[in-house]
């Protein structure tokens, strides 16, 4: 058995003899300088991180003590800060049954960037991490795939408990869609299909028909129009469960972003979101740190104010190398302002 190896380009060709029945698994190249952190800064655990054996977010109240800058606002107990006239927050036992629900982003604006360093290698390096760390505690793991045409892949917790080597496959086979592809989306719906036969057929049946068709048909276009909130509306959320949904995306639609945040908070879980910033993928060489640096003000804004939701945590993740090379040039330029 030989197994062929080519580059992108069929400059290069190897062959292998492979003894018979041996697997080989190909992963793609990761990047070498993933950042995951806050306002350049990287956050000071794993991402992903769920340590079962400590107090956490669990369901079965440990202790109330007195608040502390970095607790989670979601954790105050109001009716004991407002007896106590000092912000108080309660705690609760960790080892309880726990789902995550990643939701993972693969359109066409995951694309940006250098060929094996582009939104999408970030992201997936990300999203196989928390795979992984899912599969180390034991937790439940459903997975939403979002493609140009709305989801293309959907594990349901409630179905798949031990998904974690499938959805760890399918992650590292994953590219970026283009909105061509055919599939269901925009103005391509069987319901718009259907209504475009209907609206000739001139039989009492057709005309009492079409209007619910035609309708049903603009629905389901508002409805593509955001994929992510759409995933999370597909999702099966585990009842009597903690439940984490992590979304990895990039920053190009804020709109249709926060609309999933609040969607999946209305779920009763608790929120991650991982972004990459546009401002680090844009040029191949990085030539306009200045541009770079006002368009990543603009992008921490949206982060925080992500951030600054109910029960929401929001991240940046991409190259640490160029983060650092355009923070450099904000403190340069600041300096020569304030000068």
């Amino acid at each position: 058995m030989s197994l062929s190896i080519s580059d992108a380009d069929g400059l290069f060709t190897q062959v292998v003899e492979l003894d018979a029945g041996r697997e080989v698994a190909v992963s793609p190249r990761a990047p070498d300088d993933l950042h995951v952190g806050e306002g350049g800064n990287p956050i000071a655990t794993g991402f992903g991180e769920q340590t079962s054996s400590q107090i956490g977010t669990g369901i079965e109240p440990a202790e109330i003590r007195e608040y502390v800058p970095g607790d989670a606002v979601r954790q105050i107990d109001w009716k004991a800060t407002a007896r106590l006239d000092q912000p108080h927050v309660m705690e609760f036992e960790g080892g309880a049954d726990r789902q995550t629900i990643l939701v993972f982003d693969h359109r066409a604006s995951m694309g940006d960037g250098r060929a094996g360093t582009t939104k999408l290698d970030y992201a997936r390096q990300l999203a196989v991490a928390i795979v992984d760390r899912a599969r180390t505690d034991d937790d439940g793991l459903g997975y939403y795939a979002v493609g140009d045409d709305g989801v293309t892949t959907a594990i349901s917790p409630l179905v798949r408990t031990d998904a974690w080597a499938t959805v760890r496959t399918k992650l590292l086979a994953a590219a970026t869609t283009d909105g061509r592809s055919g599939g269901v989306g925009p103005g391509r719906s069987p319901n718009t299909r259907l209504a475009s036969r209907v609206a000739s057929d001139d039989s009492a049946f057709g005309r009492t028909v079409e209007p619910f068709l035609s309708e049903g048909g603009a629905y389901q276009q508002r409805f593509d129009a955001q994929p992510l909130a759409g995933a999370i509306r597909t999702a099966e959320y585990p009842s009597d469960t903690v439940v984490r949904t992590v979304i990895v995306t990039d920053d190009s639609r804020p709109d249709e972003l926060r609309a999933a945040v609040r969607r999946a908070s209305r779920n009763g879980s608790t929120v991650a979101v991982f972004m990459t910033p546009t401002a680090l993928f844009e040029s191949s060489e990085l030539t306009d740190l200045a541009g770079a640096y006002s368009d990543y003000v603009a992008f921490e804004e949206f982060r925080r104010e992500l951030a600054g939701m109910e029960d929401v945590d929001a991240y940046e993740i991409g190259p640490g190398d160029r983060l650092s090379a355009v923070l450099s040039a904000g403190r340069t330029r600041r300096r020569r302002e304030s000068a």
